[in-house]
């Protein structure tokens, strides 16, 4: 049975109380027995809404029933409606909430789970909040799973067939298949607009239907007008009956629930405001003041009523657009109190704390993005400096696009194009790619969302559904990347097309004078954007950013001794991309593209290539050439750390190339302005972004994943017959991965009969007669590296050849901090032979590069 509040409503009487003939009469009478037996199916479902969302609002029945008395106040009373509108109306009423429960959802609990949106979601949860328990994280998927499908899967409900569990026959919400079958569609289609932005409403409802046969011809159904009062009634339902005492009272809610139930138990109405004569606006009002700790509650409510102004006077205009005779616009027009904060606060009071337009707001946004997004943010100085910190973030904002795609389209590989054109006086940088691209909300909305990546917003669950439970990973976290842009462009434009759209629907977004947040928007592809490549962006470089000679750039060694160099455009470009996962080619306008850096899964890489991609030694002078030299020695020891790899690289083993070949940190397979790095390896290895800056910190890979690389790396050095110099080179380096350099590290060694190198066994039989001494940095713990030892009667003088772990002198507890460590080392062999190592006073320094040098000796612990 419908209740006694719906078959009161004006909107109720008007419809099914106009019967000027038997046959009408037959007509409404069957429709108001359908319309019962939908309620009461309905009703069953929407009950479990309480028990799969205890947190949210009322949702039941009482919902549903109360939004005929609601929509009726907002149309006014004799608001022109037929019967199969009113039962059109009724059924998108029963229908709007129906699937916030799991019954909703065909398999139940893990049907809902196997949607992509709740598998995307899931990953984006286990991703943000690493540790936290899985249980707790699929409760909270399935709630914002169902908040995200339930006006979708409403559309679903009225055709939909309810499976009996027990014999396993169908049953339906409406069950009068003619009404099913011909108005059911409709029905679910203005059930699901609730969320549609009214645009969508004018353009996918506009076009009145027929009754279904058997049915008065006059009675077709407005579905723009059924909508209208759907949404705003269901909008302008908050107040007390969503949130009642005992329920309210018998369980504490926190967070943004929390709010909106005590928003809502405050407040009564809506009701006609007496203050208006004209009968054209509602207020609502709070039976309690809201104290200071419930200002968010306050606010709740304040927006909230914020939405009913704007729902209804969406819908008037719309309506009045329309100017359909038997669509008028609704009676209320206004909330009261929407003209200020100040005029809101006499209906929905506060005690104890004044409300106010006080929010935290940002006076020059321009500024603040220019400096966070800019020079400050990236310490860039030079234009050579500012030209890779800006490549690195176009580059790798096109490889997410890419991979994106790769995701949806295994077999794709796609490219990366970086153009540069001299036309005149001006100079541009162009980078291409052909990925997934951007919708114009996108490209309009989360590109320009300064400091809020797409990548990790709700809004690629939509974009592109089942990416993130794909287990898709971007490099792209901060959302600021793009704004580097501006350290080096008077002008820019970025045009895309989502890839599976055409050309045509490309739309471009040009900043004509450097950064500013009012861009100009073009729905139609600029002439330079190809019809192959999804983005483009192009910029304008400022005068005095140019690249000086589009050929070479100069590049600083930053080594004592050794001399600057130049290196071809698209040589350094490479040297910065060792580890993407994407094919990138250089065109210097209007020559051909040359591909600069491959990439293909089915193609084993060339390690020499890689190696001369990295360090481009052939312009490096004398340096170089010693480096080239041996570079098929290096490359037969890279190997890829883990799978899939986070890197390819090989322990360091000869001394002095650090300057030529120094390991390269990446971060998303970019690495850092100067190709000179870690003295530890050679080749690159995938580490974690520090900050927003994206300067590489740690390694990413797991460290038993290094450690295991490490062991192998032994073995593969072990069998080059290396000599004392390697040996001493790479076992301080083995140290760094976690991997016991005793057996292989030599010690280059200072004694009375002139240098010697030691094994660690040997210098640990020397030290039960001779003490042995490290010069000892001035400002660390550690083993001076740029110390210049000289010979010491009567001891053994350690010359460090590495920086790092291994040179740690720290002891903890009388035992070494760090077992892996030359100190490490020598305590724990000494250890074997029955003694122990101590630290002993010395008053003896050391000439040092850096400074002087002090002493650090050891002896054998007396008993």
């Amino acid at each position: 049975m419908y209740s006694e509040e719906i078959h009161t409503t004006s909107l109720w009487c008007t419809a099914f109380n106009c019967a000027s003939t038997p046959l009408e009469q037959e007509s409404i009478d069957r429709l108001k027995g359908e319309f019962s037996n939908f309620r009461s199916n309905a009703n069953f479902l929407v009950s479990h809404v309480r028990t799969s969302l205890p947190d949210l609002t009322l949702h039941d029945v009482s919902h549903l029933d109360a939004l005929w008395r609601v929509g009726s106040l907002l149309a006014g009373e004799d608001y022109p409606i037929n019967p199969m509108e009113a039962f059109v109306l009724g059924g998108s009423i029963l229908l709007h909430d129906a699937a916030l429960c799991v019954e909703a959802y065909e398999g139940g609990v893990e049907g809902l789970r196997s949607e992509k949106v709740w598998k995307d979601t899931f990953a984006l949860e286990t991703e943000r909040t690493p540790g936290r328990n899985i249980e707790a994280i699929k409760i909270d998927c399935d709630f914002s799973a169902m908040r995200a499908l339930h006006a979708e899967r409403a559309g679903e409900l009225a055709r939909y067939a309810f499976k009996n569990h027990k014999d396993g026959s169908s049953f339906y919400l409406i069950s009068d298949p003619t009404l099913r079958n011909h108005v059911g569609r409709l029905i679910g289609k203005i059930a699901t607009s609730h969320h549609w932005s009214i645009e969508q409403v004018k353009d996918q409802l506009s076009t009145p239907l027929n009754p279904p046969s058997g049915y008065p011809p006059q009675w077709s159904i407005d579905g723009i007008k059924i909508a209208c009062l759907l949404r705003t009634a269901d909008a302008a339902h908050f107040c007390q009956d969503r949130a009642p005492d005992f329920l309210h009272a018998l369980k504490r809610r926190i967070g943004v629930s929390g709010n909106h139930w005590e928003a809502q138990n405050k407040i009564t109405g809506p009701a006609l405001s007496p203050a208006d004569p004209h009968k054209e606006t509602i207020a609502y009002t709070s039976t309690q003041d809201f104290s200071e700790i419930e200002s968010r509650a306050w606010w709740i409510a304040y927006e909230a009523l914020g939405i009913v102004q704007k729902e209804i006077s969406s819908a008037n205009k719309l309506l009045m657009e329309l100017n359909h005779t038997n669509a008028p616009p609704l009676k209320i027009k206004n909330v009261a109190g929407q003209e200020s904060i100040s005029n809101f606060s006499q209906y929905i009071k506060a005690s104890g704390w004044e409300p106010c337009n006080a929010s935290i707001h940002i006076g020059d946004i321009e500024s603040l993005v220019r400096n966070l997004g800019g020079e400050k943010l990236y310490g860039a100085s030079s234009p050579t400096h500012k030209l890779h910190v800006v490549l690195r973030e176009l580059i790798q904002n096109a490889r997410d696009s890419i991979v994106a795609l790769r995701s949806i389209e295994p077999d794709f590989i796609g490219k990366i194009n970086v153009r540069l054109i001299n036309d005149g006086n001006d100079q541009y940088l162009q980078i291409e790619d052909d990925g997934v691209g951007m919708s114009r909300r996108v490209l309009t909305g989360a590109l320009l969302d300064f400091g809020n990546s797409f990548w990790a917003s709700d809004l690629v669950k939509t974009e592109l559904p089942g990416l993130r439970a794909g287990g898709y990973k971007s490099v792209g976290k901060f959302g600021i990347g793009f704004y580097s842009i501006f350290m080096i462009a008077a002008s820019a434009s970025i045009s895309s097309r989502r890839w599976n759209n055409g050309h045509t629907d490309t739309v471009e977004l040009s900043f004509s004078e450097g950064l500013s947040l009012r861009p100009i928007v073009k729905s139609s592809p600029p002439p330079h954007h190809l019809r192959h490549y999804s983005t483009v962006v192009k910029i304008k470089i400022l005068e005095d950013q140019k690249i000086a000679d589009s050929s070479t750039i100069k590049i600083s060694s930053g080594y004592s001794g050794i001399g600057d160099y130049s290196v071809p455009l698209e040589r350094l470009i490479a040297s910065w991309i060792p580890g993407l996962d994407v094919p990138v080619y250089f065109i210097n306008d209007p020559s051909e593209p040359s591909l600069i850096h491959h990439w293909d899964p089915k193609n084993k890489q060339n390690n020499s290539e890689l190696l001369k991609s990295i360090y481009f030694p052939e312009y490096r002078g004398e340096i170089g050439k010693q480096f080239l030299a041996n570079i098929d020695i290096h490359a037969s020891r890279l190997r890829p750390i883990g799978t899939p790899a986070y890197g390819i690289a090989a322990i360091q083993m000869d001394h002095g190339n650090a300057a030529s070949a120094g390991g390269i940190r990446t971060v998303g397979g970019f690495g850092p302005f100067s190709s000179t790095g870690d003295q530890h390896f050679i080749g690159y290895m995938e580490c974690e972004p520090d900050s927003a800056r994206r300067n590489a910190e740690k390694f990413l890979a797991p460290p038993q994943t290094i450690k295991d690389w490490a062991t192998e790396q032994l073995a593969i050095f072990e069998e080059k017959n290396p000599n004392e110099l390697q040996r001493a080179i790479f076992g301080g380096s083995l140290c760094e991965f976690d991997v016991n350099p005793s057996r292989v590290v030599r010690i280059l060694t200072i004694t009375q009969t002139g240098r010697r190198f030691f094994s660690i066994s040997d210098l640990a039989a020397e030290i039960r007669t001779t003490p042995i001494i490290f010069p000892q940095a001035h400002y660390s713990e550690t083993i001076d590296a740029y110390a210049i030892p000289n010979m010491i009667p009567g001891a053994i003088v350690v010359q460090s050849l590495s920086h790092g772990k291994f040179a740690n002198l720290k002891f903890k507890d009388g035992i070494p901090e760090d077992k892996n460590s030359l100190l490490g080392c020598l305590y724990y062999e000494t250890e074997k032979m029955g003694t122990k190592i101590v630290q002993v006073p010395s008053d003896i320094t050391f000439d040092s590069q850096i400074g002087r040098a002090k002493a650090f000796m050891i002896s054998i612990k007396e008993e």
